[in-house]
């Protein structure tokens, strides 16, 4: 009976003890198995186990894999920022800039023009031009100085005045004899630009004595291919008298005293004249231009056994600024008569 007490004082004290052991360190919950397993971060995961044979094996004394820095791990070059561009912002590793894709428009031309094809054919607003031209007959003694200048009141208006100075010529008196002749012909012109490329013109020429007064219209052209080649056209296409027998010659004094002669000694009038003259404009270089005319003058509208004019001639421009142009030409009046009509034209526009 003493033995089965103290057997079962003995086994009492064990699960007493057992009981205080599992009620200190917990009871562990039993396992889940529905529930994955924890990963651990230096494990690798299923698919990324090395292959056989390479060195990165259980077997190699490495921690694991070295991981490769990023580009935003890496230290910038331009800590500062000062190559930082806010208007060319940039996506990822990707240097080109972010565009909308669409390219930027041309740059639009500015002031004026040094090349002669490209330039307007009105002047720009207040902006003044003044031009000298000598002008001399080869075969016989004609020289004669013309005036211009031309002022643009806005971009489309612009005014002019044109004035012959004079010359050394033969006065065609009863003992003639070559002498400087004050010129007596001036005008008054306006013109207005419709477009880029097309404009009206109207000129007054008056001479002063005996007075006589015509009016010629125009309409100037030009047509630009690329920036080397250009037409122009029309600048005079009609000259209409107005008053007496005869039309002002602007650019020729000795063809006006001539006109005179015969007004007074001749009932015939002369009514004007059309004009159909084109130019050809190639531009060798910003600085130099070759200009070539080709047209026909029907003096008196081809009335009065008055038959057509043909003229040519070939210019050569230099324009060491925009501001300034020299230019020489040869050419004739008429083909008819060449020998005559054969001349030399100098040419200085000074531009402000």
């Amino acid at each position: 009976m003493v033995r089965i007490r103290t057997t079962l004082a003995l086994a009492c004290a064990s699960l007493a003890c057992f009981s205080q052991v599992a009620f200190a360190q917990g009871a562990k919950k039993p396992k889940d198995d529905k529930k994955p397993a924890p990963v651990e971060m230096d494990a690798p995961l299923p698919g990324d186990e090395p292959a056989a044979g390479s060195g990165a094996g259980s077997g190699s004394g490495s921690a694991g894999a070295a991981v490769e820095m990023t580009d935003d791990d890496k230290p910038s070059d331009d800590p500062s920022g000062t190559k930082e561009n806010p208007s060319a912002p940039h996506v990822g590793d990707d240097d080109a800039p972010v565009g909308v894709g669409t390219s930027a428009p041309p740059p639009r031309m500015t002031g004026y023009p040094i090349e002669e094809v490209l330039r307007p054919i009105t002047l720009p607003q207040n902006t003044s031009e003044v031009a000298l031209d000598l002008r001399t007959a080869v075969d016989h003694a004609d020289a004669e100085a013309v005036l211009r200048a031309r002022y643009g009141i806005t971009r489309q208006w612009q005014i002019g005045l044109v004035y012959n100075i004079g010359g050394v010529f033969s006065d065609a008196q009863p003992m003639p004899k070559n002498k400087f002749n004050t010129g007596k012909v001036a005008a008054l012109e306006g013109a207005y630009l419709l477009t880029d490329w097309a404009a009206v013109k109207v000129r007054v020429p008056i001479y002063m004595q005996p007075f006589a007064m015509g009016i010629s219209l125009g309409a100037p052209m030009k047509f630009r291919f690329g920036d080397k080649f250009a037409i122009t056209a029309f600048d005079t296409v009609v000259d209409i008298t107005t008053y007496n027998k005869f039309f002002p010659d602007l650019f020729s004094e000795a063809h006006n005293r001539a006109q005179v002669v015969e007004a007074m000694n001749n009932t015939v009038r002369r009514d004007g004249n059309l004009r159909f003259v084109g130019t050809a404009e190639y531009q060798v270089n910003p600085k130099t231009a070759l200009l070539g005319s080709l047209g026909a003058v029907m003096a008196d509208f081809g009335q009065n056994n008055q038959s057509a004019a043909y003229l040519l001639e070939g210019v050569l421009q230099w324009s060491p600024s925009p501001k300034l142009d020299l230019a020489g030409r040869l050419g004739f009046d008429s083909l008819a008569d060449a020998s005559s009509t054969f001349g030399i034209r100098l040419t200085a526009a000074w531009r402000i």
